[in-house]
């Protein structure tokens, strides 16, 4: 379903006169993600770069050095992290799952060891750690405060949890948690509409699209609003892609993701 797509290098060149031009390496839309982290400069179009060197360039006029510092700084924020192309307006997680090791076998990373401590996979000998939650709310904190868009959404939610009935859900804590670092709303936004298996016992993409399809409704008013959705794991993105779609389709002005880890394959 997603594809990632990492800012791989970027040069800002401040030509002075209050305009900068971005060169960069990785996806298109990092010109659209600066533009809506700095809404103050006004954005020539994207283009392709004539150097070699990098993929797209823009330009920027009403840029003083401030501001191109702070620029700067966002952008090697973005360099450290995960962004994933898919339905929603942003989407990041802030390290993978997984990565290969020297032995080229997959090994936890930090992140994906602390969200292996705080998520409750088995109750029988892990209920899920709440001081493992909190150090992971501290990280997507710290993101999302260095992310200008992130910073100043209007609210705060997660993807419901396939049981409800669950004695601790990791997104949900991680969402409230989040939001109060951040001094923003938690709402609980969504709700599931029936019960669905959980992502990781279904093999098929398929089926899995089938599982979530139609299984959220909207309890609030998203209207206008910029929504910051968190979830534990990304793997397809089927569950966070579908909240997302219906987020929208209740007037969402932007649906902004943003997960602990992703999985190093897709599922």
């Amino acid at each position: 379903m997603e594809r990632e797509g990492p800012l791989h290098e970027f040069w800002l060149d401040d030509k002075g006169g209050g305009t900068c031009v971005l060169h960069w390496v990785g996806a298109r839309k990092y010109g659209d993600i600066v533009a809506r982290a700095f809404p103050g400069p006004c954005p020539a179009g994207i283009a392709r770069d004539a150097d070699d060197r990098y993929d797209f360039r823009v330009a920027f006029t009403g840029c003083g050095a401030p501001l191109v510092e702070k620029i700067e700084n966002f952008l090697c924020l973005l360099l450290g992290r995960v962004n994933i192309l898919d339905g929603l307006t942003e989407c990041y997680a802030l390290d993978f799952h997984k990565r290969p090791g020297e032995d080229g076998k997959l090994e936890r990373t930090l992140i994906g060891r602390t969200v292996r401590a705080a998520k409750p996979y088995d109750r029988k000998w892990n209920r899920g750690s709440r001081d493992s939650a909190a150090r992971i709310a501290d990280w997507m904190a710290a993101f999302a405060l260095s992310h200008p868009a992130y910073a100043a959404a209007d609210m705060v939610i997660s993807v419901p949890p396939s049981n409800p009935d669950k004695e601790f859900d990791l997104p949900s804590f991680l969402a409230e948690e989040t939001a109060a670092r951040l001094g923003r709303p938690y709402a609980v936004l969504l709700k599931k509409t029936r019960v669905t298996r959980q992502m990781k016992d279904i093999e098929s993409g398929r089926a899995k699209m089938d599982n979530i399809r139609g299984a959220f409704a909207v309890e609030g008013e998203p209207d206008g609003k910029s929504v910051l959705l968190i979830d534990d794991i990304y793997e397809g993105g089927y569950s966070m892609n579908e909240a997302a779609r219906v987020l929208f389709g209740a007037g969402a002005a932007a649906v902004l993701g943003l997960a602990a880890t992703k999985t190093w394959r897709e599922a």
